[in-house]
């Protein structure tokens, strides 16, 4: 009960399972609790702060590796990582770790001064690349679009100049709002500003949140004492920042796992039609060609004479008018309870939802909303007949009937994975070959073949086919 408790809710505390034990009936101290969990492999961790991922980020974010899946290296090291942050004076980033004896824990030695909400603190905006770290600047008011162009004209170019970066190098910062308004979408298509696509909520990808972590160490290691002197660290230690501490891996947080149910594309029936493109004849084009071929067709008496000269000279007449052509088409065919009725009503729908889309008027807008509410009942009502009938007929034939009730009933099996047919037909090739040996055996005298039957190769389990 304690480890499927856990594993259901990892938040439990051991009070509460000490407490749900006790209304069980059960007494237990929170360290049985403890060694409990501690034997199944589960310890009290801190849960770690990760970004909120809506089903839209994770796609994008599962989008952005996929596109960036195989680039080389040195794409990567072309690359110029930007961004803000914001350094407390007296903070979470001033957190270090001492060495005190027993009751020692308040002597001013041994203790980090803190105030509210961190106290003073500062707004920065720097960039890097793999060649080494780009400018840092104190942003002193409130960023905007027109401050934050401000900054990327006055230090982008010239630390893309001081990095030596080459000829198509790309520029990144996330999707903040200063940084996907108007304006700078603008200013840097007019600078010919090659972007990076970013996706939202994931500032665990960009490598320059490891260049701020370390930044921050190393400030909270100098303990300043007021902004100025937080400010003139922060620039000192930026510059000190070694190359080796330049790692293009992504941020130190933890790597999020998650599972995106991707449906694999069904193989639809194709099939090769063959039309004409009459929508551009006119009828004084085709009646002259028609007269033109006609005067060039010898003229009988009879009548069937007359009737394949006429269909002659309008076969002629089409196919220089209006060739035939041929087109490979996919088509999925019709459900069995899928009428002309409905086929009809679908066909309705669609000029009316081409009408609105044209006149955009309420009225229209409302036809076609009622329409699509009327073809929704339709087609749920045909369904429900025509299962209805079916499984009325089929009341004499059991295994009809229960094929018909699970096929409603069950979702469809997925798709065969790669190479399941294939494997399959070594097995059958396999049992095929066993079944002669045994033959074999039982038909010729004397001493049983060795048999001859070929092993299948890295298979040591049939698969349940």
């Amino acid at each position: 009960m304690i480890t499927r408790t856990v594993n259901k809710n990892p938040r439990t505390t051991r009070g509460d399972l000490v407490n749900d034990l006790q209304r069980a009936g059960t007494k237990v101290t929170k360290a049985t609790i403890s060694n409990t969990l501690r034997r199944q492999g589960l310890k009290s961790c801190s849960a770690r702060r990760l970004p909120l991922l809506k089903p839209v980020h994770v796609q994008a974010r599962l989008k952005f590796a996929r596109e960036h899946l195989d680039d080389p290296e040195e794409d990567w090291e072309n690359v110029i990582w930007s961004d803000e942050t914001k350094i407390e004076l007296f903070g979470k980033n001033s957190t270090r770790r001492i060495w005190r004896r027993k009751n020692a824990e308040l002597h001013p030695k041994n203790t980090i001064p803190t105030v509210k909400h961190g106290g003073e603190n500062i707004m920065l905006w720097g960039c890097f690349s793999a060649k080494g770290p780009g400018r840092l600047i104190r942003v002193k008011e409130r960023m905007n679009g027109a401050m934050y162009r401000e900054i990327l004209s006055d230090n982008l170019l010239p630390s893309a100049r001081a990095l030596k970066m080459k000829r198509g190098w790309v520029f990144q910062h996330d999707n903040d709002p200063k940084h996907t308004a108007r304006g700078t979408k603008e200013w840097l298509r007019k600078k010919h500003f090659k972007v990076l696509e970013w996706p939202s909520q994931s500032p665990d990808l960009n490598p320059i949140e490891n260049l701020w972590r370390e930044l921050k160490v190393r400030v909270a290691q100098r303990q300043p004492q007021n902004i100025t002197a937080l400010e003139e660290i922060c620039m000192e230690e930026w510059a000190k920042i070694p190359a080796t501490c330049l790692d293009l891996a992504v941020a130190d947080h933890l790597a999020i796992l998650f599972t995106v149910p991707v449906p694999l594309p069904t193989q639809r029936a194709k099939r090769t039609i063959t039309f004409r493109n009459t929508k551009s004849l006119s009828a004084p084009a085709l009646t002259s060609t028609i007269a033109a071929h006609l005067a060039s067709i010898p003229l009988t008496t009879t009548v069937d004479g007359l009737v394949a000269r006429y269909n002659s000279a309008l076969s002629l007449s089409l196919d220089s008018l209006a060739p035939l052509k041929t087109r490979t088409v996919s088509f999925t065919r019709s459900a069995p309870w899928f009428t002309t009725e409905l086929r009809a009503l679908k066909a309705s729908g669609r000029r009316l939802e081409r009408l609105k889309t044209r006149t955009d008027l309420a009225v229209h807008r409302e036809a076609y909303q009622d329409h699509v509410k009327a073809y929704k009942e339709a087609l749920s009502l045909a369904r429900s007949s025509y299962y209805s009938t079916f499984i009325g007929i089929q009341q004499s034939q059991p295994r009809m009937l229960f094929s018909t009730i699970n096929r409603l009933l069950r979702p469809l099996d997925p798709p065969h994975p790669p190479g399941a047919l294939d494997l399959c037909s070594k097995f059958l090739d396999f049992f095929q070959a066993k079944v002669d040996s045994i033959h074999q055996q039982l038909l010729v005298p004397g001493p049983p073949p060795t048999s001859t039957a070929p092993q299948p190769q890295g298979i040591t389990r049939p698969p349940r086919c």
